[in-house]
């Protein structure tokens, strides 16, 4: 019986997925200035103070795959702006509709704090 309960272990870890890592498109790379007003409401510089004033309080972690205080602000950012759903949101940056909640909800608290 053990042995049995051990041979499905074995399988079940053999068939485990391996993590995917998305390739997530940063907006200062692909937009111009005029087209990240438009999007985000504000100007490069303004995101980038608004970035500096919050982003230890906003820092996940170190890990592979974590989003920067950057992308963190860019993404509340295109939410308030848009005022649209938070899975639309998440598509220009490549991240998942729990993904934009958890961040928004992060960013926001610390803003209101500031």
């Amino acid at each position: 019986m053990a042995a049995v309960i051990l041979q499905r272990y074995r399988e079940r870890r053999l068939l485990r997925r391996n993590r995917i890592f998305r390739d997530r498109t940063h907006p200062f790379d692909v937009f111009d200035d005029d087209v990240i007003f438009a999007k985000f409401r504000f100007r490069r510089q303004e995101i980038l103070a608004i970035t500096d004033d919050i982003s230890v309080d906003i820092l996940l972690s170190k890990r592979m795959g974590s989003l920067t205080p950057l992308l963190q602000v860019l993404i509340t950012l295109r939410y308030f702006a848009s005022g649209s759903f938070q899975d639309v949101c998440g598509e220009l940056i490549g991240v998942d509709q729990s993904t934009v909640s958890r961040t928004v909800t992060r960013v926001t608290d610390v803003l209101l704090r500031q």
